[in-house]
C-alpha cells in the first residue's frame, strides 16, 4: 500500500504511513473474514465518521459482566477466523497449484530479471533482458546492457512490451 502512494524519490512515505495503517486496520482480511482491530480488539475502532453517525447504544458496556461477554466473544471470533483461514489456506494452495507452472524460453526471447536485493520501495522487476543461451531446463544465461549472468527460471518472466530498446535488438542480430 505504501508502495502506491510514495512519490519518484520515495522520501514522502513517513506522510501516509498513519491514515493507510489505520485503513489496513479496518479492512476485513480476506483469510480470517475480520478486521485487525476486531482480532486484536475484539471491537471496531472509533473512526471521525462514527462521531457524526454514531453507533446504536449496546448493553455490552453497561453491564457488569463487560470482561465475561468480551472475552467470550473474542473466542467466537478466533473460533471463526481460524475456520476462515484453514479454508483460505485451502483455497489459496489450489490456486497455488494450478497456476504452477515452468516458463519455457527461447534464445532471443525477452524477460524481465527479479530484483534480488529489492528495497521495500523499489520495482520489484529489472530489464528487459536477453536470453542468450539455454543452459537446462531451467537455467538460462541472460544479458543485460552491460553484463550477462546464468538466472533460474522462475526469477524470470516473460518481457511483453512493444517498446523494445535499441541496444537488446544489437544483442539479437548476434545471436
Amino acid at each position: 500500500m505504501i508502495q502506491n502512494f510514495v512519490n519518484k524519490n520515495v522520501n514522502d512515505w513517513d506522510v501516509y504511513i498513519g491514515i493507510l495503517m489505520s485503513a489496513y486496520r479496518s479492512m476485513i482480511h480476506p483469510a480470517t473474514g475480520f478486521t485487525p482491530n476486531m482480532m486484536m480488539l475484539g471491537r471496531e475502532v472509533i473512526l471521525p465518521n462514527h462521531m457524526i453517525f454514531p453507533f446504536p447504544e449496546q448493553s455490552m458496556f453497561t453491564n457488569n459482566n463487560y470482561v465475561e461477554k468480551l472475552q467470550s466473544q473474542l473466542e467466537e471470533i478466533y473460533h471463526l477466523a481460524r475456520e476462515n483461514l484453514r479454508a483460505s489456506a485451502q483455497r489459496q494452495k489450489k490456486d497455488y497449484d494450478t497456476r504452477l507452472s515452468q516458463n519455457q524460453y527461447n534464445k532471443g526471447s525477452l524477460v524481465y530479471r527479479l530484483n534480488q536485493i529489492c528495497k521495500k520501495l523499489t520495482d520489484k522487476w529489472l530489464g528487459p533482458f536477453v536470453i542468450t543461451e539455454i543452459v537446462s531446463s531451467v537455467l538460462y544465461k541472460i544479458r543485460g546492457r552491460v553484463k550477462s549472468e546464468i538466472i533460474h527460471h522462475d526469477k524470470l518472466k516473460p518481457y511483453f512490451s512493444e517498446d523494445v530498446p535499441a541496444w537488446i535488438v544489437n544483442i539479437k542480430k548476434n545471436l
